[in-house]
């Protein structure tokens, strides 16, 4: 008999990946799914939209924030780790 084993909750996957800092995953469909490593050319993009991004949120006094490779909860059982995440900051964030 083949068992087909329970498919993770968001909440076990972030404590999955609380161990696992050396490796980045996402969730698909109860699954974990390693992300390949991104190339250099990669990176240097996304440090420069980043870059640009904070720039134009301080010039402007926009109480927003750039993330990277957060995990963002879809349901229950998907999880997504976008490269750039632009959030809104909270009324009580310090100005900086």
């Amino acid at each position: 008999m083949i068992t087909t084993p329970k498919p993770l909750t968001f909440k076990q996957f972030l404590d999955f990946a609380e161990g696992n800092e050396l490796n980045e995953y996402e969730l698909v469909a109860g699954r974990l799914v390693l992300m390949p490593e991104p190339s250099e050319l990669h990176e240097e993009i996304l440090e420069f939209l980043s870059f640009m991004f904070e720039l134009a949120y301080r010039k402007r006094k926009l109480k927003y924030s750039v993330r990277k490779r957060n995990a963002l909860q879809i349901s229950d059982t998907q999880s997504r780790r976008p490269d750039i995440t632009i959030i809104q900051r909270p009324q009580f964030y310090p100005d900086d």
